[in-house]
């Protein structure tokens, strides 16, 4: 999720640290807000806090996805390097959100009963997408460190970390379900994959500044 070898500039150390902090708040707010509403909603089910918990935890993944995915084309079209510096960072935020809405399904959902989740797949199409996605994230959060990258080589590393843009359509795929399950009109779906669409044909703009580095994480 970050490029590796050189110093990290100080003020890219202070926004990183400072957007680290500020992207866990909502995660935060969200507990409180859930606990409010249901004090034993990890026990009792409570439509609201679910409903809640999965469209606020939902909707903060795909910011964060789309925010690690601008950073290149951002870099590219600005020359401020400091913005690939955010990389890192977005991306562990962004799992962390997915995380997230995973255990907002799993214990605010199905009071972490094992037993619900296949017949539950079955009957609800959003489901396998949504979990495929979760697991190509989990190799690149557990790979997002310098010195990761530096023992699987540049090209592995890059080669493993593009593999955010299938969790990404995946994700969209396991938006798109949960709307039809909801008889919706997709627009949730139409304001991710747009921007997704933009972010990947800006990636096919032939680069002008200087070239990457042989790594680059979630871009």
């Amino acid at each position: 999720m970050s490029r590796y070898g050189g110093g990290v500039p100080k003020r890219a150390t202070l926004i990183k640290a400072v957007v680290a902090v500020l992207g866990v708040l909502p995660a935060v707010n969200l507990w409180i807000v859930v606990h409010r509403m249901n004090p034993h909603f990890a026990r009792v089910y409570d439509v609201r806090s679910f409903s809640l918990a999965i469209a606020e935890t939902g909707t903060w993944a795909f910011v964060f996805i789309l925010l690690t995915l601008a950073c290149t084309p951002l870099r590219r079209l600005t020359g401020w390097l400091w913005i690939g510096e955010l990389r890192r960072t977005l991306g562990l935020l962004a799992f962390f959100h997915v995380v997230m809405h995973f255990l907002a399904y799993f214990v605010v959902g199905q009071k972490l009963h094992f037993e619900y989740l296949l017949p539950d797949a079955l009957t609800q199409y959003s489901r396998i997408p949504g979990w495929l996605s979760l697991l190509l994230l989990i190799p690149l959060a557990v790979t997002s460190t310098d010195g990761m990258a530096r023992r699987m080589g540049g090209k592995r590393w890059k080669a493993l970390h593009r593999l955010v843009y299938v969790a990404t359509a995946l994700a969209i795929v396991h938006l798109f379900w949960s709307e039809v399950d909801r008889s919706t009109d997709h627009h949730l779906t139409r304001n991710v994959a747009v921007p997704f669409a933009i972010l990947m044909a800006a990636r096919l703009v032939r680069k002008r500044t200087r070239p990457d580095s042989a790594a680059e994480g979630i871009q």
